[in-house]
């Protein structure tokens, strides 16, 4: 007790030194008692002491100044270094996988505050490139997306001067050789990913050594804007029990449909929403057919369930272009259902669950397009869709 006392004292009286009226920096009870020598003394010896806080003000402010022309010269100097790095990477002199094109196909961004569905967007990015990406809604509402690489970490919507990632990030998989794909990503970005679709491939071909295919990190690069110093952890799955995304088994052996309808069964995957899913690899063939710009989809038959009761669908035609994602109401003879369907580079998607449980279907280019493929999907999405009888036509 004793011991705090003494302590509120001695802070008190420093506080009342404080506050006492000073004249050249001394007292002003003592100012009264000092003799006109002792006054002149004490005005000298303030002014030197002031002038030495002035010279010595004004000498860290000129080497603050120093130490700032040379940050930015040097800074200057490494993006410099950096911007010719990204261009001989662009012109096929780089390592191999410092060259990437990523894609981002279907799901949800945030546009002035709400979340819309966006046109497919495919870029290709450097390592030790940072870029802003425009992004387009369906409506035609514009926004951008700060992208980053590495080159041994991939970037999504990242906030650059922000001292906490929230961006997405994707480490370096072997599988991005072929093209990898990371469904139902979610983050907390500039634009709130939700349920986004991110295909990532290495651009360029690998070396012949199966030794020397190994990705090789070009050093650390530094980007040109502040980047957070430790980042979050990000997450790619909203919470909650979410069921997998679908994917479907193409049967096209003897059946006792037509033989040339496409017979469409679910499969059960071991592969999460958030997990990287690989590419089957592409093999070129400058004979086959090139996908279709646009398309003609005709909902021939089938059933829906909603309130747990089933009705039949009202046959209805829709047509999409490449890169269209739209919402649809499918007609039935009691009530309606609304699906989003769209089409991006030779793959036509059903969600029959928007903005929810998200088990899309997916049903890729056939040269039976051309003069319409007719497609039997047993169960659809997430089961809302069942015993379709589908017809895509080429327009």
């Amino acid at each position: 007790m004793k011991k705090c006392i003494l302590i509120f004292s001695m802070a008190l009286m420093m506080a009342l030194a404080a506050c006492t009226p000073r004249i050249y920096g001394v007292p002003e009870d003592r100012w009264e008692t000092m003799s006109e020598q002792e006054r002149v003394a004490a005005m000298e010896a303030y002014k030197a002491r002031q002038e030495a806080l002035r010279q010595q003000s004004e000498e860290q402010a000129r080497l603050r100044a120093m130490e700032k022309e040379a940050q930015l010269a040097r800074e200057a100097e490494e993006a410099r270094l950096r911007q010719m790095h990204v261009d001989a990477i662009y012109r096929g002199e780089g390592l191999y996988g410092e060259l990437l094109r990523v894609s981002l196909i279907d799901g949800l961004l945030q546009f002035h505050g709400v979340h819309k569905p966006f046109h497919p967007v495919s870029f290709r990015i450097a390592a030790g490139e940072m870029k802003d990406v425009e992004i387009v809604s369906a409506q035609g509402r514009k926004a951008r997306m700060a992208v980053f690489y590495d080159g041994s970490n991939l970037l999504l919507d990242e906030t650059p001067n922000s001292r906490r990632s929230t961006a997405v990030r994707l480490p370096y998989e072997d599988a991005w050789e072929t093209g990898a794909t990371y469904p139902d990503l979610v983050a907390k970005g500039p634009l709130e990913m939700r349920g986004v679709d991110v295909t990532v491939c290495i651009i360029g071909q690998p070396p012949r050594d199966r030794n020397d295919r190994r990705h090789r990190h070009p050093g650390a690069v530094r980007p040109s804007v502040r980047m957070p110093q430790r980042p979050a952890v990000v997450v790619v799955k909203e919470p909650g029990h979410r069921r997998d995304s679908q994917v479907v088994a193409i049967d096209q052996g003897p059946q006792t449909r037509n033989p040339d309808v496409i017979v469409v069964k679910p499969q059960p995957v071991e592969d999460r929403a958030g997990k990287i899913v690989p590419r089957r690899p592409h093999i070129s063939d400058a004979t086959a057919p090139a996908p279709p710009a646009r398309i003609k989809v005709v909902f021939r038959n089938g059933r829906f369930t909603m309130k747990k009761r089933s009705y039949p669908l009202v046959p209805q035609t829709i047509v999409l272009k490449d890169g269209q994602v739209r919402d649809v109401v499918v007609r039935g003879q009691k009530g309606n259902l609304k699906i989003r369907v769209s089409y991006s580079a030779g793959e036509f998607l059903i969600d029959d669950l928007p903005n929810r449980h998200r088990r899309p279907t997916r049903l890729e280019f056939t040269p039976g397009w051309k003069n319409g493929q007719q497609y039997a999907v047993a169960t659809c999405g997430n089961g809302l869709l069942k015993d379709l009888d589908i017809m895509i036509m080429s327009q």
